[in-house]
């Protein structure tokens, strides 16, 4: 998966064998402070888990701006998993934070 502007990954369903998929995810924006925020699909009660990459701090602050690393060049990443259950058929949206100083963090 690319690393977007803001330094954040998107690996998505990695249960799946496509887990990034236009079907799935109707509109991602990558935010410029971090993070992630996404509409997906889904069927009634179906559950669905996605992940995405947080970059170490370095790259993830909002002073940095545009981050333009590659995944060679950031040393430490958090993970995040989101999931949610579809109780109709219609879109929902599910985002990706980043994480505060205040949070304990374990950092990969």
């Amino acid at each position: 998966s690319p690393i977007a502007k803001n330094g954040w990954i998107l690996l998505g369903e990695v249960g799946k064998y496509t887990r990034v998929s236009q079907k799935r995810i109707v509109h991602a924006t990558f935010l410029p402070e971090g993070g992630i925020d996404l509409w997906i699909t889904g069927a009634e009660n179906e559950s669905v888990a996605m992940v995405a990459l947080e970059p170490a701090p370095s790259c993830s602050s909002a002073a940095f701006g545009n981050c333009s690393l590659s995944v060679a060049e950031v040393s430490d990443w958090r993970v995040h998993s989101e999931s949610l259950v579809f109780t109709t058929s219609l879109p929902k949206r599910m985002t990706f934070r980043p994480t505060t100083s205040a949070q304990s963090v374990a950092w990969i």
